[in-house]
């Protein structure tokens, strides 16, 4: 094979998978459950700045170089807010973005168990837990804890353990490594 042939060889394999990633713009919970089951590495779920009902399972998993990306809107009204009975996000595949968006849960704001996932920038309200991470390499930068409970969990050896304080609070959980963690403000 050529040089030439070799060059556009690799030019097609940097192409091709650039043009499968898609962008998902779901208009309702339900568009949004749809979307997250069908997302692929790279693609982008792009949240419309409004209330998304439900408990998000997420099971797929983007990868180290094609994370799979869910981006909240705000706007100078309004903001995308997600608003669960349980848990806002159960992330149990890998490389997962989650960013720019409130979550409003009773339980847990998000639960991380896959790894390599980043979450920024959320506002995380009245859950119990804010964020509970689980796996490897799992991130959270710029997170927002205004009305989170205390645990019922106490601190054990497994456990790092960060109690709510009374006012809004933000806190950095990046670089976590251990096996189980809540991170709260």
């Amino acid at each position: 094979m050529s040089v030439i042939s070799l060059n556009i060889l690799a030019l097609l394999c940097i192409i091709i998978p650039l043009a499968e990633m898609t962008t998902h713009r779901p208009e309702s919970s339900t568009e949004l459950k749809l979307a997250i089951l069908n997302a692929s590495p790279g693609d982008t779920i792009s949240l419309l700045p409004e209330d998304y009902h439900g408990d998000f399972a997420i099971f797929r998993s983007g990868s180290k170089n094609h994370p799979i990306k869910i981006i909240g809107t705000k706007d100078k009204y309004k903001s995308t807010q997600i608003i669960a009975k349980r848990r806002g996000f159960d992330v149990k595949g890998d490389y997962w973005v989650i960013e720019n968006m409130s979550i409003k849960s009773s339980d847990v704001g998000v639960e991380l168990s896959g790894r390599g996932n980043w979450l920024k920038d959320l506002f995380i309200n009245g859950a119990i837990r804010g964020i509970i991470m689980e796996g490897e390499d799992n991130r959270a930068v710029g997170i927002t804890y205004p009305n989170s409970g205390p645990s019922p969990v106490p601190p054990t050896t497994t456990t790092e353990y960060f109690p709510s304080f009374p006012t809004t609070t933000t806190r950095d959980c990046s670089g976590w490594r251990k096996i189980y963690h809540y991170c709260w403000g």
